[in-house]
């Protein structure tokens, strides 16, 4: 409610005017998360919900929560979410507060939980509920997945980083974005870029820009990551030969490549990357290249993915 009163021009999120939906959007913050989520566990930003607290690991041996906890709490949300038909989010039709509440917990969730229990995919058709209201955020709130959102990738790695103990699930690939046809990144990230002169027109463009805003410091982290590069100044090269081929793919971005052209455009261009540009890109998408979302967001991320992909592999892979 503060951010209501410091940001009147921002969108309604308790749509004070119907009071109803305060209370609605006040009822789910305050009563029904902390009664779904798995209690006696650690507080975490990284990895919220999983692990167990002390007490209960002396008494019970239990590192992280049960996968059953997590079926019954995905079930609970499921339902929450299935409350309105009008729309997919907690209130319904539009976003409210609720939803940007619940939002950093079940995006790490989505990353984290099916790596550690087999079959346990929150965003999968089995909690279609939860995968339509992600899909949602994805699709209908342009800033979250252009700017806001951690990638799965980004929640993985923190959690095998931070905890090498835990056994992993290694067969598992979850999605950043929808996978239904009608999603479409240049159209949420054209939503997104509109009025805004400091960002670039498409997502490959982004992807550029962000690359030679930052190649000082990647190009300093890239001689120590790959080690054909003789200087810096070869990984500035480097980092400037991937800038030009990504603005090249302009009018053929690899996002949306649905026609056999846009992906024989985006093929030919990455076929002719040097070697050096090949090892400075795979360099960038590992944790120690850009980091989403504090260095790029997951749409032009992927963008870049899209020339790493279909690129000659990597000398340093």
């Amino acid at each position: 409610e503060k951010i209501q009163i410091e940001y009147p021009n921002g969108p309604d999120l308790y749509k004070q005017g119907i009071s109803a939906s305060v209370d609605l959007v006040r009822a789910s913050i305050e009563r029904r998360f902390d009664a779904i989520m798995p209690r006696f566990t650690e507080p975490s930003t990284l990895a919220p919900y999983i692990f167990r607290n002390q007490k209960i690991r002396e008494r019970d041996g239990e590192v992280i929560v049960p996968k059953f906890k997590f079926q019954v709490c995905l079930e609970e949300i499921d339902e929450i979410l299935e409350e309105y038909d009008d729309g997919p989010f907690f209130c319904g039709r539009d976003i409210t507060a609720a939803d940007i509440f619940w939002l950093p917990y079940l995006e790490r969730l989505a990353a984290q939980l099916p790596l550690l229990y087999e079959g346990l995919e929150p965003r999968s058709l089995d909690y279609a509920a939860i995968q339509e209201w992600l899909d949602a955020m994805d699709q209908e709130i342009p800033c979250y997945a252009c700017k806001v959102k951690g990638s799965v990738e980004t929640w993985q790695h923190v959690l095998a980083k931070h905890h090498p103990e835990l056994e992993l699930v290694s067969s598992v690939t979850i999605p950043n974005l929808p996978r239904k046809r009608t999603f479409h990144a240049n159209q949420v990230w054209a939503q997104y870029a509109e009025g805004k002169d400091y960002v670039a027109a498409t997502p490959t463009l982004e992807a550029a820009a962000q690359i030679y805003r930052q190649r000082t410091s990647l190009a300093e982290r890239a001689i120590v990551a790959c080690k054909s590069l003789v200087d810096t100044a070869a990984a500035d090269a480097a980092l400037c030969e991937l800038c030009q081929v990504l603005t090249s793919l302009e009018d053929h971005d690899g996002l949306d490549a649905d026609t056999a052209a846009a992906a024989a455009a985006w093929s030919q261009a990455s076929s002719k990357l040097s070697g050096d540009a090949r090892d400075v890109a795979s360099f960038l998408m590992s944790d120690q290249g850009l980091l989403v979302p504090r260095d790029i967001g997951v749409i032009p991320m992927r963008a870049l993915c899209g020339l790493v992909v279909s690129a000659p592999a990597p000398r340093i892979a």
